[in-house]
């Protein structure tokens, strides 16, 4: 997940850095990515990466952020921006079923099974579950191993994707 230390800290006060001094020869206090993180906002999609990729796939630029998931059917990826605007999208992993949702808190997505006849609408940051508000990380559903990864990234290692953008 990719988040602030502002976004992080007001959902978890009690948050502790235990320490900086870990022994290596590393600067905590930059980013880490450099050019890839221009003071006006995230990841510049205009600008290639810096090395030569896997696999190349034109449906979204190379440096767009997706929220990727992936399970031993299949894998899934959901365009981060339309995420953040639409709060839950369906996709599908293979033959299964999923939904991806929008935690505004921490601004990044979480990805889940979908059952089927599940009755799932927006709520005023939360979502609605059969009638039960829940937050964005804590849907009564199986939540699936999902990742903020570039899309070169992502499809270098998972070239059959279904993409939802």
């Amino acid at each position: 997940m990719w988040t602030t230390w502002s976004q992080w800290k007001s959902l978890h006060p009690d948050t502790t850095v235990l320490s900086t001094d870990t022994g290596y020869t590393r600067e905590y206090f930059g980013d880490p990515y450099g050019g890839y993180h221009p003071k006006r906002g995230y990841y510049r999609t205009d600008v290639p990466p810096r090395f030569p990729v896997l696999h190349t796939d034109s449906r979204l630029p190379p440096k767009e952020v997706v929220i990727g998931a992936r399970t031993a059917s299949g894998a899934v990826a959901f365009r981060k921006e339309r995420l953040a605007r639409e709060k839950v999208m369906e996709g599908r992993i293979a033959t299964d079923s999923a939904i991806a949702v929008y935690d505004e808190r921490l601004g990044t997505g979480y990805v889940y099974h979908a059952p089927g006849g599940l009755d799932l609408t927006k709520g005023d940051g939360n979502l609605i579950v059969d009638g039960e508000a829940y937050a964005p990380d804590e849907l009564p559903l199986e939540r699936i191993n999902a990742f903020e990864v570039m899309w070169f990234a992502w499809y270098g290692f998972f070239p059959e994707t279904a993409l939802h953008e």
